[in-house]
This record gives C-alpha cells, sequence and structure tokens, in this order.
C-alpha cells in the first residue's frame, strides 16, 4: 500500500513548515491516513475494513489530534450497521468530550438517517 510522503520518515512532507516539528508531522500524517482509510471503507460500504482502521486509530492515538473526526466517523459506522442508539449515545458522548470541536458540534442532537 502506498503511503504519503513523510510517513514514517520515508521523507519531508510538502507544506511543513520550516519550523515544525517533523515528527509530528509525520505523526499527524500517520493519523490522517487511517482516518481516510476508514472513511473511504465506509463510503464503499466495507463497514469491517472501517471498523478495522478505526480501531487501529484508538490503539495508536487514543488522544490523538484527530480524535473527534474519529469519534464522527465511529457515529457513521454504527448507523450503517444498524445500530442506531449506539450511534446516538456515540454522538452525545462525540459533542460532550470535544465541545470546541466544528466536527463534534454538527453531532448535537443527532440521530441516524
Amino acid at each position: 500500500m502506498e503511503r504519503p510522503l513523510g510517513v514514517l520518515g520515508e521523507g519531508p512532507l510538502e507544506g511543513v513548515a520550516g519550523g515544525a516539528d517533523p515528527g509530528h508531522a509525520d505523526r499527524l500524517a500517520v493519523e490522517v491516513a487511517l482516518l481516510d482509510r476508514a472513511r473511504a471503507a465506509l463510503a464503499r460500504g466495507d463497514v469491517d475494513e472501517s471498523a478495522a482502521a478505526l480501531d487501529e486509530h484508538v490503539r495508536r492515538f487514543r488522544d490523538g489530534a484527530l480524535a473527534d473526526l474519529r469519534g464522527a466517523t465511529e457515529v457513521e459506522l454504527l448507523c450503517r450497521r444498524g445500530q442506531t442508539r449506539e450511534a446516538e449515545a456515540r454522538a452525545a458522548e462525540l459533542v460532550d468530550a470535544h465541545p470546541r470541536s466544528a466536527v463534534a458540534e454538527r453531532f448535537a442532537g443527532f440521530t441516524c438517517p
């Protein structure tokens, strides 16, 4: 599988400011790649692959910079699986855990479509 440039020390990321910590940029790139994988799998209907990518994100980045986006994807996955109550509970947890997040904000009062 092809990885974005800069992931796991394979070279510099484009657009990283000269003074930025390259380790942080690499870590963020890995977070983004995992969540992209989860969201792409969900978009094509592969809920198992999406869940696997989300599980990996939790293991590697429990309190990562993109935990709110992971939570939003988890809500969507639960809806896709027909787990409406769990999705709505997870949405409420997401809003409570990330009160300043624009991602979480859109899940206030959420119900599955």
